[in-house]
């Protein structure tokens, strides 16, 4: 803590992990403390991508991401199973080894569960209608939820860490307390039956991605934070 204090600045990728810090007694003599969000390059996750056509009537659900109890990948197939929409399938991306990927499979025994295996961003987000981030834990800053906004998806995610600051609940996706499972259940059912409700949204979560997305904008924040330092 003593020596966190020589630095000349700090940056968090989060308020909330500035303030956590913070709240433990690291950086508070530093004169210069900032937040610059994380950000993904447009390029490197192919933005512009074309999503294929879709005919079928069938809202996706879709989650990806690394398959470890933190994530909250077991909630959300119990809460998809609980609420049993008859025009939806859960559309699952990422490696799924080990017991507890077999557990997980096991769990879903269900035709409208698909575990797609490792997909890249530019594959995975045009596939599906909208993105789920059941963590159990604090992310700092999730790429998953901006990328997801970036191909303007909106985003149902657990009120944990940074998420709050990128998601505006009911705007361009909805939180939830992971200890009310009935939140979940509800904004699921929400964006699954509303064809408007998920259109006016995916305007907002591609708007709101903007920030996230900006690489110079992200960049000259650095610069301008370096050239403060600068003697």
């Amino acid at each position: 803590r003593a020596r966190s204090n020589n630095v000349s600045a700090v940056v968090g990728v989060s308020q909330y992990i500035l303030g956590r810090h913070l709240e433990y007694g690291y950086f508070n003599n530093v004169p210069i403390k900032r937040v610059i969000h994380n950000a993904r390059d447009p390029q490197s996750i192919r933005l512009d991508s074309v999503p294929p056509a879709r005919t079928d009537g069938v809202v996706r659900v879709g989650f990806i991401g690394r398959f470890e109890r933190v994530k909250g990948l077991e909630l959300l197939l119990e809460v998809f199973h609980e609420i049993n929409l008859p025009n939806a399938e859960l559309w699952i991306a990422g490696a799924c080894k080990g017991d507890y990927g077999a557990m997980l499979q096991a769990k879903a025994s269900s035709a409208k569960v698909r575990f797609l295996g490792h997909v890249s961003p530019h594959e995975f987000y045009p596939l599906v209608d909208f993105v789920v981030v059941p963590s159990l834990w604090n992310e700092n800053c999730s790429m998953v939820v901006i990328e997801a906004l970036a191909f303007g998806k909106p985003v149902i995610s657990s009120r944990l860490g940074g998420t709050p600051e990128i998601i505006r609940d009911r705007e361009n996706g909805f939180l939830f307390d992971t200890n009310k499972p009935n939140e979940l259940a509800a904004a699921v059912r929400s964006l699954a039956s509303d064809e408007d409700l998920r259109v006016r949204m995916s305007a907002a979560a591609a708007n709101s991605a903007e920030p996230f997305t900006n690489m110079n904008k992200w960049i000259n924040q650095y610069i301008e934070l370096y050239s403060t330092l600068a003697p």
